[in-house]
């Protein structure tokens, strides 16, 4: 957090509009400042999932809701392909949803990624592209 709030510092008591931008914390075009405060954001959520791991192994969840982590790939190309297909199709991709929506409809593909991939482990211990990039990776070996 300390990161955070050096980086906005600048952005923030600079009165030339040019500099502010430069030394500003908005993602696009991504300055230096965006960077650290970037940065400083992703290490307080890195050290806080650490912490909540840690909470999940003692109540016994942790394995639990590791299975979808190792099957990042497949589930990033089924939430771009169906989540935001079906989103596309149903022509709700024009901005008139609200952020409570949004985040509804994420939670909701958060724990149907949880079933199904936990169901899949059942069947093959890797996700469908995991195991394809796995095989890829062994012809050039």
């Amino acid at each position: 957090m300390i990161l955070w709030g050096l980086a906005a510092l600048p952005g923030l008591i600079l009165k030339d509009p040019q500099l502010a931008e430069l030394l500003g914390t908005a993602s696009l075009p991504p300055g230096p400042c965006y960077l650290i405060a970037a940065s400083g954001s992703a290490w307080v959520m890195i050290g806080a999932m650490l912490r909540l791991g840690t909470l999940l192994d003692r109540i016994g969840l942790a394995e639990w809701m590791a299975t979808p982590g190792r099957m990042a790939l497949s589930l990033y190309v089924a939430h771009i392909l169906l989540g935001m297909g079906t989103l596309e199709a149903m022509g709700l991709l024009d901005g008139s949803l609200s952020p409570e929506t949004i985040f509804g409809f994420s939670l909701g593909f958060c724990a149907l990624s949880m079933v199904l991939t936990w169901v899949w482990t059942l069947l093959t211990p890797r996700g469908p592209l995991e195991a394809l990039m796995r095989r890829v990776a062994e012809i050039f070996r």
